[in-house]
């Protein structure tokens, strides 16, 4: 083997170990776990992110509470009815 030839292995364009049908395999292989692998840490990944996004969307639902009511607050009070007794009904 000349330098070239390592040159094309080392670059991923040729892989030859076997030199028959069980290097495509192994290579189809090897994709495949990384493939799962990746997806498998995704997953992980999206799993323990979500409990912080909930606690994100519930402190942006307080802040957009408490902003409703301070902007409420500077408004002009009404006035509302007395609660009738229970048994004018």
């Amino acid at each position: 083997m000349d330098d070239n030839d390592d040159a094309v292995e080392s670059s991923g364009e040729s892989f030859v170990l076997f030199g028959d049908w069980r290097d495509e395999a192994l290579l189809d292989a090897i994709g495949e776990a990384f493939a799962l692998e990746r997806q498998r840490e995704r997953t992980e990944r999206e799993d323990s992110l979500a409990p912080l996004r909930r606690e994100v969307a519930e402190l942006r639902g307080q802040v957009s509470a408490l902003l409703t009511l301070l902007q409420g607050a500077k408004a002009d009070v009404i006035g509302l009815p007395r609660k009738r007794p229970s048994d004018a009904a």
